[in-house]
């Protein structure tokens, strides 16, 4: 299980970023062929070279083909216009049955800037 917060400045940070985790990956993987989860806000949109270089890596995107799912940043005003900057990524070896952005609030409020990214698994 990995979980990161990339920059969200500049794409070089973030693109180093995801290379030093992606190595962690590959190396965890293939000595022990442990599968893998990695989560976080990657501050970054679905077209960007981040979330190119995980799935050039085999990494698959919980999200899947639907690339329409909405933002996950709201500022704490809620919505959903927008693209996900908050992701679930698995190794190929993990079954992906469900993703849901929960957009709910509780007593009136959201408890984040971000809407929480929930997968269900299967190993």
């Amino acid at each position: 299980m990995y979980n990161t917060h990339l920059d969200h400045m500049s794409e070089v940070a973030r693109t180093n970023g995801i290379q030093l985790i992606l190595d962690r990956i590959r190396t965890m993987n293939s000595r022990d062929g442990i599968p893998a989860i990695l989560t976080g806000d990657f501050n970054c949109g679905p077209s960007s070279d981040v979330i190119e270089i995980l799935t050039q890596a085999g990494l698959c995107d919980t999200y899947g083909e639907d690339k329409d799912v909405g933002c996950t940043w709201h500022d704490f005003k809620g919505g959903d216009m927008g693209e996900p900057i908050d992701y679930i990524f698995v190794t190929p070896d993990i079954q992906v049955n469900s993703i849901n952005i929960d957009r709910s609030m509780y007593n009136g409020r959201y408890p984040s800037d971000h809407y929480p990214v929930v997968a269900s698994v299967r190993l």
